[in-house]
């Protein structure tokens, strides 16, 4: 019996109340639905159609939150289509629901399971909503991804190399001049993009106008913060990782450490090649000693975002805005 024979047969569930919580766990093919406190619906496809019965469903549903856990870009077409609607999506970080999932005990993983809680998540979280991207700024966040890891294969290649010689340096040779090529391609879309879109070209004239901003760092923030700008540094910061957090308890106050945040980012604001890729680039490693201690970094980081975003002139952050 075939997915589309088994979801067709599936029984129709009862339509809840409006203002409900929803939970949708996304899998490569299907979506697993459901509703803080009413039966489980039927699952639907993680397709064109699926995607589109799922929005007409929860159109008509009018929830007051749906959240969609983050997986590795398979959630992407969902929540998009989610927010096109006008629909509240709330995309979160595994990590925070596998996390509220222990605290209340659970420790079973399955589809369903996950999707209820996801959606008790949702009924008492006090994260909110906030704008994914869309237009230029997602195509160019393609673009950076699929660069940095083409960055990352051209470092282990070359690394591989080392160790070789005769026809299996060759070999090597030819894959590493094949990954140069198409970085030199990735980076000139990159650049084309940014240029022939006005917005991010202002953005990316302002960044770079920042000591030792060049163009794969301003681009990477374009694409992987886009909230730059709209939120105070100290935010910014959290946001990203830099931000030292307090680890007090009682009369222990421990060192304050930095965790968490966009590696993405982090990684394009160590200073030196602007084309480490994140594999290599961890700060404080013994692989590059010439990045410097961590709080150093941390500075740095925190300087460029005092000089590019100017809090008396960014609103109030959500909760949300600290979460990715």
């Amino acid at each position: 019996m075939t997915m589309a024979t088994l979801l067709a047969a599936a029984p129709a569930p009862l339509a809840p109340a409006p203002g409900g919580y929803v939970g949708i766990d996304v899998g490569k093919d299907l979506l697993a639905l459901a509703v803080h406190g009413a039966p489980l619906p039927p699952p639907l496809a993680n397709d064109a159609a699926g995607i589109t019965a799922l929005v007409t469903q929860l159109t008509v549903w009018a929830p007051t939150l749906i959240v969609v856990e983050a997986v590795g870009g398979y959630e992407a077409s969902c929540a998009l289509a989610l927010q096109e609607a006008a629909l509240p999506v709330l995309v979160v970080n595994p990590r925070q629901v596998r996390d509220f999932a222990r605290s209340q005990g659970i420790l079973a993983k399955t589809d369903r399971v996950d999707a209820r809680v996801l959606a008790h998540f949702a009924a008492i979280t006090t994260l909110t909503p906030r704008p994914l991207p869309i237009g230029a700024v997602r195509e160019l966040a393609t673009l950076v991804g699929a660069r940095r890891d083409l960055v990352a294969a051209q470092v282990n290649v070359r690394n591989q190399r080392t160790l070789l010689d005769g026809v299996a340096a060759a070999s090597l040779d030819r894959v590493l001049a094949t990954l140069a090529a198409e970085i030199a391609a990735l980076s000139a879309a990159i650049t084309a993009l940014i240029a022939a879109t006005p917005v991010l070209a202002g953005a990316d004239a302002l960044l770079q106008g920042v000591p030792g901003v060049g163009p794969i760092v301003a681009a990477t923030l374009l694409a992987e913060l886009p909230e730059l700008g709209t939120l105070s540094r100290r935010q910014i910061a959290a946001l990203v990782g830099v931000a030292p957090f307090a680890r007090d308890s009682g009369r222990g106050h421990a060192r304050r450490q930095c965790w968490g945040g966009r590696a993405p980012v982090r990684t394009a604001l160590l200073p030196g090649d602007d084309l480490r890729p994140a594999a290599e680039s961890r700060v404080g490693s013994r692989a590059h000693p010439a990045a410097g201690d961590r709080q150093a970094q941390e500075g740095r980081a925190r300087r460029l975002y005092a000089e590019t975003a100017d809090p008396a002139q960014c609103p109030a952050a959500s909760r949300s805005s600290l979460a990715g």
